[in-house]
């Protein structure tokens, strides 16, 4: 049985924040650079993709891109060392997962991939241990 997108408590989380809106492709890139060996369910019918390990254990859940434009949200939501960001972004929560030793890359590396075909920032900058 693979866990709820929002249980246990994540470990090594990242964001993208992104210049343009991320399309499906890029997406799809993105889930494929986070590891070429996960499977990628829907969660129900929201926009959260969830990775899942060769067990159906869960990796990561990736929320859809949200457009953030009020001025210094970004600032407020990722106190104490937010990136400098200069306008409005497209906000795609990666959350990683608790007992998956891989999950923190994992989801570094999707988040990076994202920014990297968008524009914006990774954060945080460093992969959490």
């Amino acid at each position: 049985m693979t866990a709820h997108p929002t249980d246990p408590a994540p470990a090594g989380d990242a964001v993208a924040l992104c210049r343009t809106r991320p399309e499906a492709a890029a997406q799809a890139a993105a889930l494929a650079a986070a590891g070429p060996d996960y499977r990628v369910a829907v969660w129900h019918d929201t926009p959260v993709l969830l990775l899942l390990d060769d067990n159906a254990q869960l990796v990561l859940a990736v929320d859809g891109p949200r457009l953030i434009q009020a001025a210094g949200e970004v600032d407020r939501l990722l106190q104490p060392d937010p990136p400098a960001v200069d306008g409005p972004v497209w906000w795609v929560d990666v959350r990683a997962y608790a007992g998956q030793p891989e999950a923190a890359d994992a989801a570094h590396r999707l988040a990076t991939s994202l920014v990297a075909e968008h524009g914006g920032w990774v954060w945080p900058a460093e992969v959490a241990r």
